[in-house]
């Protein structure tokens, strides 16, 4: 529980600006929250909500376990992948275990 406990004490809080290597993007603010909440520690795996705060997109939150968070929060803010990625390869339960 030792690396799930550090994942869920530092609540992570992104707004930075980001350039997004995609010919289709321009620069933007990159804002997501990742929340411990009562169903995160209601469950044995301690899924965490991630939620995208970004005006324009409509890909609604997800859980993800707490040793993908890395790997989301570093594609995300390189922009190799896009939130929605993410929430779309989340399990038939709503939690993101990985690819």
């Amino acid at each position: 529980m030792g690396a799930e406990r550090g994942v869920a004490q530092n609540l992570h809080d992104h707004d930075r600006t980001a350039r997004c290597r995609r010919p289709t993007c321009a620069t933007h603010r990159d804002r997501r929250r990742v929340v411990v909440d009562a169903v995160t520690v209601s469950l044995s795996e301690r899924p965490l909500l991630v939620v995208n705060l970004n005006e324009g997109y409509e890909t609604g939150p997800f859980r993800a376990l707490p040793r993908q968070v890395q790997a989301i929060e570093n594609n995300l803010s390189i922009a190799n992948m896009d939130f929605h990625e993410f929430a779309r390869s989340a399990g038939p339960d709503g939690v993101f275990r990985g690819f």
